[in-house]
């Protein structure tokens, strides 16, 4: 049982290095090619109505707001 033990301790001693530079590099790219398609797209102006009207739609529930006429067709 304590070769298991130490077989174990061996394996996990200090061989983790954590991600390298490339993997960092690698997912900024992946992120700064999302946001340059979601502004080349304009599908920011679409989020942000969606978002709008869900919101307006929880107040306009709640009795806080009212719903406003764009958003009742979404």
């Amino acid at each position: 049982m304590n070769a298991i033990r130490n077989r174990i301790a061996l394996i996990g001693a200090g061989n983790d290095r954590g991600e390298g530079a490339f993997s960092y590099m690698a997912v900024l790219l992946l992120i700064a090619a999302i946001v340059a398609v979601l502004f080349t797209a304009n599908i920011g102006n679409d989020i942000k109505k969606g978002m709008t009207c869900a919101v307006n739609k929880v107040l306009a529930d709640a009795k806080v707001a009212k719903a406003s006429d764009e958003c009742k067709n979404a």
